[in-house]
């Protein structure tokens, strides 16, 4: 090139080489072979005339890096180079650059006059350009020439004036009039703080601090045993809930005990230990047809123990073939695989699948958005037999090349409905239809859900195998455990009601757990305030505290430090606690099936327990038929009130009862199908546990 640069040199096309630009030693320079006059130029043009002096560095005269350029040179010159110590704007000596009279005559500031960018025009060339024009050894308008382009100045052409405004007395940061922008932050304009501090948050943008760093602690052995809830009085009652089970032969028939199961023994001693007696209905016709290789749909109700129903046959099949842990390889490589829609619920089905393998050689690990990945994948390193993620932490993974499914033998969809509704049905498909997912054909695959409708079970037919679609009977109904009371109470006296109701609880048995639902989170922390202010032992729970807050309420809550959680949705699908007497709807839900699973958070395996509900007429109307219908159904007493609100609604009743199975087969319903169906007069418990998340058999 001529007057271009040469992609394999740093700077113009010439020799870089530090001799030939008549440099002292100390700066590669060599006196002995170049003299004043082997620059192109003396003193005019090039490298300029000079000695080899420290202050001649880039040139002699008025040279440098582009002759006797004005203002701060011409090309890099001039003003950066020179033998004398004239001014750098005019040349002249006797003062200095700052303090020179003609400074507007000798023309622009930094680099030369300004004519645009890096000199004369608006590119590389030439004239008046570059580094200059001028000759350069017999080469015309070649680069390190003299003349007044190069890196010119800026707007102004003003030697003492400011860069901001042009005017001359003050210096830029100095400017009275700003530059046109304030020295406020870049995101709200306000003066006192910085962008990365700032307390009003863009438009569209929403102020969440970043989460701290959290590394859960594991939970020692004691206290994953007893966890678990302990079978109720009205335990016996689940013996005589309809189930059917709807698909091709061979369909093996229900077993009455885990003994019967052919369950490894360890397996059988942590079940003991875990105060299991009988199996539920669900693990009844579920279990054996998994062991034989089948896939299952199944739907079953709050409490049923669909947990355990796949992750005792998937830990089975681990300890009998004794599958690798892929211990210290990467990626991870787990056996079994279970997919669930919230961390907490992902954290309870982790807990349960150590507790079931306590003593064994299985491997089972979790990964869940809100906490420390690289403590998640350390883990797995160490062996992963078992993993249980949600549906986004589980795809970074994936995406990161961290975790494949090339042994993957257990597929287990949990709560497949509930992550439809939260949008993860891409997530889902992404990691089913990854490359190294094993074919259909050659895993089980387990889908559970309190419903199936129509479109998941289109869904369910790509992702599983010659599945059976098993029902437990009653999902949907309220649990007759419980025993429901529905007040009257405006939004303005809710605060003094929920004291008074938790003051009358609480003398009875100070160690009494309340639950309390709330539909904000904002609301969530107010009560919980004002619970504390009103010294009962609160804490709270939502989406918006960081992961580590959330599992740390829960903890408290679990061991009693604090008696009383107020809580989100988010806590109505996910906890199981032992203990929980009394469930309050301090704000009633917008769907009627959420009403059910929260109340279905006590009462559990056939224990005893109770709902306070505060009925806003202002906000809750759409719900006076289906409430009076739940309650109804459920046996307990409609208020009179409610009953000429519900009579007086204009809303249509969206909730129709139980009915005697909650989802039927789309498939042929007559063929290689079994009802096993008990005596419908008996009590059916549960709601419609979108998710299974709270078992206490899990």
């Amino acid at each position: 090139m001529s007057d271009g640069w040469d992609e394999t040199d740093d700077g113009p096309g010439t020799d870089w080489n530090m001799d030939s630009f008549g440099l002292p030693t100390a700066f590669g320079g060599s006196k002995k072979s170049h003299d004043a006059d082997n620059a192109s130029g003396d003193g005019e043009d090039g490298f300029g005339k000079g000695s080899h002096s420290f202050e001649n560095v880039f040139g002699g005269g008025g040279g440098g890096f582009g002759g006797r350029g004005r203002g701060r040179g011409g090309g890099r010159g001039g003003g950066r180079g020179g033998g004398s110590r004239a001014c750098f704007k005019c040349g002249e000596e006797g003062h200095m650059a700052r303090d020179c009279p003609s400074a507007s005559e000798s023309g622009g500031n930094r680099f030369g006059r300004r004519q645009d960018n890096w000199g004369g025009h608006t590119s590389f060339k030439p004239s008046n350009g570059e580094f200059g024009s001028g000759a350069f050894e017999d080469q015309e308008s070649d680069p390190f020439g003299s003349g007044s382009g190069s890196r010119g100045g800026r707007l102004n052409d003003s030697g003492k004036g400011c860069f901001k405004c042009g005017e001359e007395g003050h210096i830029s940061r100095d400017c009275p009039s700003g530059g046109g922008r304030n020295k406020g932050c870049f995101k709200c304009g306000q003066e006192g703080h910085n962008a990365r501090d700032c307390p009003n948050p863009g438009e569209g943008e929403e102020k969440k601090p970043r989460a701290p760093l959290y590394i859960p602690e594991d939970v020692n052995e004691d206290e994953l045993f007893e966890m678990g809830i302990e079978a109720g009085s009205n335990f016996v009652a689940y013996a005589n809930i309809p189930v059917s089970v709807t698909g091709d032969d061979p369909i093996q028939p229900p077993t009455t005990s885990f003994q019967a199961m052919d369950l490894r023994p360890l397996l059988l001693e942590n079940i003991v230990k875990a105060g299991y007696g009988c199996p539920t209905p669900v693990q009844k016709y579920t279990i054996p047809n998994v062991m034989n290789g089948r896939d299952i749909m199944g739907c079953a109700q709050t409490g049923s123990g669909k947990t355990a129903a796949f992750l005792l046959p998937m830990l089975h099949h681990i300890l009998d073939n004794n599958c690798p842990s892929h211990a210290f390889e990467e990626p991870a490589q787990p056996t079994g695989l279970v997919i669930c829609p919230t961390r907490e619920l992902a954290i309870q089905i982790m807990r349960e699948a150590r507790k079931f393998s306590h003593g064994s050689v299985a491997k089972c690990c979790v990964a869940y958005g809100g906490a420390a990945g690289f403590h998640q994948l350390k883990t797995m390193h160490n062996g992963c037999h078992i993993l249980v993620a949600t549906p986004g932490r589980l795809l970074d993974f994936v995406e990161k090349g961290k975790v494949v499914f090339s042994n993957l033998k257990y597929l287990v969809l949990d709560e497949a409905d509930r992550m439809l509704d939260m949008g993860f049905l891409s997530s889902i498909k992404t990691v089913i239809n990854h490359i190294t997912m094993t074919p259909t054909e050659e895993r089980i695959t387990l889908m559970f859900s309190a419903t199936f409708p129509n479109e998941i079970q289109e869904l369910a037919s790509v992702f599983l195998n010659n599945y059976l679609f098993v029902v437990v009977g009653s999902v949907g109904a309220a649990n007759t455990d419980v025993k429901q009371e529905v007040l009257s109470v405006s939004k303005f006296d809710k605060k003094a009601k929920l004291v008074e109701m938790c003051e009358e609880i609480l003398i009875n048995s100070e160690d009494e757990k309340i639950l309390v639902f709330v539909e904000q989170k904002r609301v969530a922390d107010f009560v919980g305030s004002y619970l504390c202010e009103k010294k009962f032992r609160a804490t709270t729970m939502h989406g918006d505290r960081f992961q580590a807050q959330r599992e740390q309420a829960l903890a408290a809550f679990r061991t009693g430090v604090h008696n009383i959680l107020v809580a989100t949705a988010v806590a109505a699908r996910g906890l199981d606690i032992k203990g929980i007497g009394v469930v309050v709807n301090y704000d009633l839900p917008k769907e009627i099936d959420e009403y059910v699973h929260r109340i279905g958070r006590t009462g559990r395996l056939g224990n005893r327990g109770m709902s306070i509900s505060f009925y806003d007429e202002e906000v809750d109307t759409c719900l006076t038929k289906d409430l009076v219908k739940v309650l109804s159904e459920a046996e307990q007493t409609v208020p009179d009130w409610l009953t000429q609100k519900a009579n007086a609604s204009g809303y249509s009743q969206t909730y129709h009862g139980s009915g005697l199975f909650a989802a039927s087969d789309i498939r042929t319903k007559n063929s290689g199908s079994r009802d096993w169906e008990k005596n419908r007069a008996s009590s059916f418990f549960g709601g419609p546990s979108e998710n299974n998340v709270d078992e206490e058999w899990d």
